[in-house]
């Protein structure tokens, strides 16, 4: 896989956009279809925004700079599957989004000091199970990781 893309500096909190882990099923999903996610038992996470995790993080925290890197294989990059993997499970698809964010902090004698984290999100769009209006064509199916590790 080859994934490029632009990088930026800015002052303050990045802009974390929403994204969604749901299936691209091109039609209606069947009642019960989607429940496994929607009954999920890990808190603060949601199949409906992923990256809504990484936002609840970093609401609290002075964030006073942060560098954004994201990279995709559209249109620039490139992936290469082995033939089982495209036949089942073909990975079409690669965007990824890095923070490296400096935090800022205050102890209780007013001392400022700061710490990086890193936050990321990244999605892998892989095409498996017919899809329900044409059962030839694959359902896409979003994996997404996200997280958030502290620098010590």
């Amino acid at each position: 896989m080859l994934a490029i893309g632009p990088h930026s500096i800015n002052q303050g909190a990045p802009a974390i956009p929403d994204n969604s882990a749901f299936p691209d099923t091109r039609k209606p999903i069947p009642l019960g279809y989607t429940d496994p996610y929607l009954n999920l038992k890990t808190p603060g996470f949601t199949a409906h925004n992923p990256n809504q995790t990484l936002k609840d993080f970093i609401k609290t925290q002075t964030l006073v700079r942060t560098v954004t890197l994201s990279v995709s294989t559209v249109p620039s990059g490139a992936i290469v599957n082995i033939p089982f993997v495209t036949q089942h499970a073909n990975l079409t698809k690669f965007t990824g989004m890095v923070w490296i964010e400096t935090v800022q902090v205050k102890d209780k004698s007013g001392n400022v000091s700061e710490f990086e984290q890193l936050q990321y999100s990244q999605q892998a769009d892989l095409n498996f199970l017919p899809r329900f209006d044409d059962p030839k064509r694959l359902i896409m199916w979003p994996h997404i990781s996200v997280n958030t590790v502290l620098k010590q």
